[in-house]
């Protein structure tokens, strides 16, 4: 009962969010958006909550489309929209969601195009089939590719 007490505010703040986030993004017309991640890559840095504290956030390539994202660990796609955070200014949140091999992952964020020409990005994630959480950053580079040594591995993947 304590474990619930103490999860539920988050759980109830992470469902709030996502509520708030699909009427956003719903309510805009696509023609009206600043697309600020659709279209670009991103080096993106992965921490999850089934590794100990300290573990070493694992990197990720995220390729957005204008509807699409693609998970360069994951080697899957998924639907992804956005809506300005103010309208009128470059910031958008954003939604999207990957199979990534049967995990089902959906995260939501935000992100800004920077005035040194650098766009970034920051989220949270949840893997609904493993119930776990992730938290996600980047920043733009269109040049982004990930290491060998996750060949074979999804670190999205909770250890056995």
């Amino acid at each position: 009962m304590n474990t619930l007490k103490r999860i539920a505010p988050a759980a109830i703040s992470v469902l709030a969010i996502t509520i708030l986030a699909t009427v956003l993004v719903r309510a805009v017309p696509a023609s009206a958006l600043p697309r600020t991640v659709a279209n670009k890559t991103y080096d993106a840095w992965v921490v999850t909550s089934f590794n100990p504290p300290g573990t070493t956030p694992f990197h990720d390539c995220y390729r957005f489309s204008a509807t699409q994202v693609c998970s360069d660990v994951c080697g899957t796609c998924g639907p992804f929209t956005e809506a300005p955070l103010v309208p009128g200014n470059t910031g958008t949140i954003w939604h999207l969601q990957n199979g990534c091999n049967g995990l089902n992952l959906g995260f939501i964020g935000t992100s800004y195009d920077g005035s040194a020409g650098v766009s970034t990005m920051g989220g949270e994630g949840i893997g609904h089939e493993e119930s776990t959480n992730f938290g996600i950053t980047g920043a733009e580079n269109s040049a982004c590719t990930i290491s060998s040594t996750l060949a074979g591995k999804n670190p999205y993947k909770m250890p056995q």
